[in-house]
């Protein structure tokens, strides 16, 4: 198993004084517990196309977490095309790649990318494990996000299709991600930094997203993705309902 790994954890760990020594033991630790996952398989969440698996920190010298593709989607690339791009927009490489160059130019609300390999059918995405809860699991406890305001969700989405050019088309409770140390509780108030995480639908764009950049058509086949302002707009704080923001 090759590893590639990204520039953006090259270019820090680089300035921390990093070593091809280093490197090397990073990429044999990686390849290591990616075969024990498959062993084992410890999963930590799982989608549509992968699952997530964390790395234990006993056995690794980073807080990483590995995102494996299910083995079925590198083959519907070629057997159903349609299916494929309902759930995977871009390669598995493709939204390594994009998630490095996002990081590298100053998006850094994501978990940072690390490296990116196969084995045998098996695509491997190592990043950054953050600690903290989606949205959902916040809205599933009963908790309320403080600290963090839906305004600064509003920015972010803003700063990364605006800014950076790019839409998610996957936003929602699931992918939108609270960095915090604390323990979530029922009925609780959870203080932490908001993050957007899983980029596997996610676009360049030129300019401000427009309704075609939510839309693909693929033969007679048209696939509508979400809207990220929509799904913001969603989650806004209003009179009258359980508001996940407590402001």
């Amino acid at each position: 198993m090759k590893l590639e790994f990204s520039q953006s954890f090259e270019e820090t760990e680089r300035a921390e004084g990093i070593n091809q020594e280093y490197l090397e033991r990073i990429e044999h630790s990686l390849e290591e517990e990616v075969e024990r996952i498959l062993n084992e398989e410890e999963k930590l969440g799982e989608g549509k196309t992968a699952r997530v698996f964390s790395i234990a920190a006993s056995r690794f010298p980073l807080p990483v977490c590995v995102k494996i593709w299910k083995r079925h989607v590198l083959r519907m690339q070629d057997e159903d095309l349609i299916e494929y791009r309902k759930m995977q927009y871009s390669s598995p490489q493709d939204e390594f790649q994009l998630q490095d160059d996002l990081y590298r130019n100053g998006f850094t609300k994501i978990p940072r990318p690390i490296a990116f390999g196969m084995k045998g059918e098996y695509q491997v995405l190592a990043m950054e494990e953050l600690p903290g809860y989606t949205l959902e699991e916040i809205a599933a406890a009963g908790a309320t996000v403080d600290g963090a305001q839906w305004k600064d969700l509003e920015r972010l989405v803003y700063d990364l299709n605006i800014k950076k050019g790019v839409v998610h088309r996957d936003l929602g409770k699931q992918n939108i991600f609270l960095k915090t140390g604390a323990e979530l509780k029922e009925d609780a108030t959870v203080a932490g930094e908001l993050y957007l995480i899983d980029f596997g639908l996610s676009k360049k764009i030129a300019g401000s997203p427009e309704p075609d950049d939510y839309r693909l058509t693929i033969g007679n086949n048209v696939i509508r993705y979400q809207s990220d302002r929509g799904m913001v707009e969603a989650l806004k704080p209003a009179p009258g309902r359980n508001n996940l923001f407590a402001r």
